[in-house]
């Protein structure tokens, strides 16, 4: 029989050994490579291997968005109508590093109509060289079910297409557009009966939603989170690489499907009450949950070698994460009431810290909570020359639920631990609040001239419910107790020190 985790946890502590310090190994390096993926990211986003990157994210959302509804283009012509010649010859002088192109380029470049991944480089590129501010990214323009309008639409820029192919010839070029021509006039006809009442209203309702692909958009964050936690588990190089083999691909799959997902909610919320709720804050739980399903897997089936025949029925990932959804979703919906309330201990602390410590002309501070179930609450201070210092402080704080959400979700653990478990976790991630807003409000100004390294903190933020449930609450389980795991080379039999074979590294559900 293996030892129980409190003994196991007991005699590690005291003994110092060797599991302490593969712990200390693990979060060292997990925490540093994270950080660093993300600030490296943040640095290479306005990059053309990162508008390559994006693009091929926008490309399978919208095949997928394609085969649910109606229609889904990718940069269609609402994104922009650069005249072909004039994009193609721009992006040559562009990478040529000349701002713009002569006219006798303008004139040799090709007339056929832009790719979608041309019209989107141009658009790239352009934002870059123009110093553009915003936002930028591939567009998708997603029809769940059309309308008379939307096709009309459709149809006027497919004629505006056909007018700019300088492939076809000028008897090809007329009977086309004579066809296209009349398909517009038979909708508008259509759409007079509607106008008369002759048809019903629903008739000319689309439902459509057009979005941009950011970068924020390309799961970037989860499989920084992935590739670390696999590099920083004692593991051998090649159970490595069939970690990351396997699991990258599976997390960009997911982001494909969370894309999807809210592309056609987006279609479907006309009122626009639900998207930013379910964009910002539900997949943010959603996430850790396949970020832990897939590395507890490699864990347990690759690095600890258990075959699945192993497992009592429901014992295993799957049962874990099952439970953790059932936990996140109340605690998520508990912690949004209880935000403001959170807020205002956040405010007090923070203030004071910043007004008599820091030196901080503050006058006065207030929470505003807003939107559906608080997602929107701003923490606010007044400054004494009368300007306001705002922070959204419902994504920064919404990491709790899913670290108290994960702790619960473990089985095995006595009552006291767990209690203390969470504990530990809540006051460091609390700590960790007031450290940012404390930073973000002394040194607003100057982190806006660097954005990408406070972008990247926040982004850590997202990983820190995993790594801290690893690190207070699953260990010892997933090295055996504290031992090396029992395929590793070079790892001693319990036999040759006159011990007991233990158990099996016990699994998420047990």
């Amino acid at each position: 029989m293996s030892d129980s985790p409190e003994h196991t946890e007991t005699a590690s502590a005291a003994s110092g050994g060797p599991p302490r310090r593969r712990m200390a190994g693990f979060v060292g390096v997990f925490v540093f490579t994270v950080l660093l993926l993300l600030t490296a990211y943040r640095y290479t986003v306005d990059t053309r291997v990162n508008d390559w990157y994006l693009f091929q994210v926008a490309r399978h959302t919208s095949w997928v968005l394609g085969k649910i509804g109606h229609s889904s283009e990718l940069e269609g012509r609402i994104y922009g109508q650069t005249e072909a010649n004039v994009a193609r010859a721009s992006l040559k002088a562009w990478d040529e590093g000349r701002e713009e192109p002569s006219e006798e380029e303008v004139q040799a470049a090709s007339n056929t109509p832009l790719t979608p991944w041309e019209r989107w480089s141009y658009r790239a590129v352009e934002g870059r060289v123009r110093d553009h501010k915003g936002s930028n990214g591939p567009g998708i323009s997603f029809v769940l079910r059309p309308g008379l309008t939307t096709e009309i639409s459709e149809i006027n820029g497919e004629i505006a297409e056909v007018r700019e192919d300088g492939s076809l010839d000028e008897v090809s070029r007329e009977a086309r557009l004579a066809e296209l021509r009349a398909r517009v006039q038979e909708l508008r006809n259509i759409q007079q009966e509607v106008r008369r009442g002759e048809r019903p209203a629903s008739d000319d309702v689309a439902l459509m939603f057009p979005f941009i692909v950011v970068a924020e958009c390309g799961a970037i964050e989860v499989m920084a989170i992935f590739l670390a936690a696999v590099l920083a588990f004692p593991a051998g190089w090649r159970k490595k690489l069939i970690g990351l083999a396997g699991g990258l691909p599976l997390m960009y799959s997911v982001n494909i499907f969370r894309l999807s997902f809210l592309g056609v909610l987006g279609a479907l919320d006309t009122e626009n009450r639900w998207f930013k709720f379910a964009h910002e804050y539900a997949w943010q739980a959603v996430y850790i949950v396949f970020v832990v399903a897939v590395w507890l897997a490699w864990v347990e089936y690759i690095v600890n070698g258990t075959r699945p025949g192993e497992r009592l029925r429901g014992r295993g990932p799957l049962w874990f994460c099952a439970k953790f959804l059932v936990f996140v979703t109340v605690l998520v919906a508990a912690w949004w009431m209880f935000l403001p309330y959170y807020g205002q201990f956040l405010l007090q602390v923070s203030g004071g810290i910043l007004k008599y410590g820091l030196g901080m002309p503050i006058e006065s501070g207030r929470i505003v909570p807003k939107e559906l179930l608080n997602t929107g609450t701003d923490l606010v201070f007044r400054m004494a020359e009368g300007r306001q210092r705002i922070m959204h402080i419902a994504l920064l704080t919404t990491n709790v639920p899913p670290y108290l959400a994960l702790v619960l979700a473990t089985g095995g653990l006595a009552l006291g631990r767990r209690l203390r478990v969470m504990a530990y976790g809540f006051g460091i991630l609390c700590a960790f609040h007031l450290i940012f807003i404390i930073v973000f409000m002394r040194f607003q100004e100057t982190l806006a001239k660097a954005s990408e390294i406070p972008t990247a903190v926040v982004l850590f933020f997202l990983t820190l419910p995993f790594l801290m449930w690893i690190v207070f609450a699953y260990w010892d389980r997933l090295t055996g107790n504290g031992g090396p795991s029992r395929n590793e080379a070079g790892a001693q039999s319990p036999e040759s020190n006159n011990e007991k074979p233990s158990a099996p590294p016990a699994g998420a559900g047990e």
